[in-house]
């Protein structure tokens, strides 16, 4: 809420959520009212400050994420490349060894 003016003085207020009720509480007016609305201002700063990094940590941690992800993806896809080439075909999520006549139902001979 902050300041509000009764009868032409300022007064400070707070306003807070407790439970699932608004509490306003009175701080005073003149130098006391002063002191306390500095005092929220920097703790709304630093609060800010505090969600700011929290926010910048949690983009630091996907990007992580997102490289990894790229690196398993690229993992994986060498990986296929090798056993491809020494002979091996996927069958719904499996790896088998392609039979001598290159087609996976021909003949063994």
């Amino acid at each position: 809420m902050g300041w509000k003016t009764i009868n032409g003085r300022r007064y400070y207020y707070k306003c807070r959520r407790v439970g699932g009720r608004v509490v306003t509480e009175y701080y005073g007016g003149g130098e006391a009212g002063a002191v306390m609305a500095h005092l929220q201002r920097l703790d709304n700063l630093d609060r800010a400050e505090a969600r700011d990094d929290e926010r910048a940590r949690r983009q630091e941690d996907r990007d992580l994420d997102d490289a990894l992800d790229a690196l398993v993806a690229e993992a994986r896809s060498q990986a296929d490349a090798l056993i491809e080439a020494a002979g091996y075909y996927r069958h719904r999520r499996q790896w088998r060894r392609r039979h001598r006549s290159g087609h996976p139902t021909g003949p063994t001979t």
